[in-house]
């Protein structure tokens, strides 16, 4: 290259250099934290108004609805915790004393204590991995 176009070349790419930095700086000024004077002038820019979603339908362009929201409750149960006999008894004796001719007629209170005294029968006469199985 001749050096006239080599000064051209340098002299554009000085300037472009120059350019961008200029830019650069300006987008760092713009992010920086404004200043209290500033906040005061323009309150939407520091405002939060937070905005609550809301649920609905998902539709296809025949406005058909595609999904929509159900509540719905979800019980999972991990099998591998559930070895306790004294931890399931009071579920097998519960299904045990709902057979029981004087349920239906029992208040709440004495509810818990005919599942009570059942649970500790249970757990005296019964042998664990029976409970156990019973329960799974």
């Amino acid at each position: 290259m001749t050096k006239g176009l080599q000064a051209r070349v340098l002299t554009v790419c000085l300037a472009l250099v120059a350019g961008l930095s200029v830019l650069s700086g300006r987008l760092v000024f713009l992010q920086w934290d404004a200043s209290d004077e500033d906040r005061a002038n323009s309150p939407g820019r520091s405002d939060k108004n937070p905005l609550l979603a809301q649920n609905g339908y998902i539709i296809d362009r025949h406005e058909e609805v595609v999904a929509r929201n159900n509540p719905v409750a979800q019980i999972v149960v991990d099998l591998n915790h559930l070895t306790d006999a004294t931890v399931v008894a009071p579920g097998v004796a519960h299904a045990r004393a709902v057979l029981r001719e004087d349920w239906a007629s029992a208040s709440p209170t004495r509810r818990d204590q005919i599942v009570d005294a059942s649970t500790s029968e249970l757990l005296r006469t019964r042998e664990h991995q029976e409970i156990v199985n019973q329960h799974l």
